[in-house]
């Protein structure tokens, strides 16, 4: 066998592995979240599930749009949540929504009494 004819053959069979492997799903990237090691000890905070979308809140207490623009920025295609999402486990997150609470309520309140922002993503 030529050296061409193997490295092609090489190529192949990793583009075949690479799209056999299970992307994760928004409930596995909230499990992977919740891991304090790699994400921190607020991560598992942040991130949640609610009806098959990825939900990602980040807290702010001076600069209500600033902190959601930087949190839209990092999800957006070029921003680094989506880049490492897409890149190590092959993710395309979209964004479908966003929301703001100024004095966070509910679930929100394990992150922070002050204001929120989120993020909602469909996970593909």
């Amino acid at each position: 066998m030529k050296k061409l004819e193997f490295r092609k053959l090489i190529r192949e069979e990793i583009k075949k592995q690479l799209s056999e492997a299970k992307k994760p799903t928004a409930s596995d990237m909230v499990k992977m979240f919740g891991n304090a090691a790699d994400w921190g000890p607020d991560a598992k905070d942040q991130a949640y599930v609610k009806d098959g979308k990825l939900v990602y809140i980040d807290s702010w207490y001076y600069g209500q749009d600033r902190a959601m623009d930087f949190l839209v920025k990092s999800w957006k295609p070029g921003g680094h949540n989506y880049k490492y999402w897409n890149e190590e486990h092959g993710v395309t997150p979209k964004i479908v929504d966003t929301f703001s609470e100024i004095k966070a309520t509910g679930r929100h309140k394990k992150l922070t009494k002050d204001g929120i922002v989120g993020v909602v993503l469909d996970i593909k």
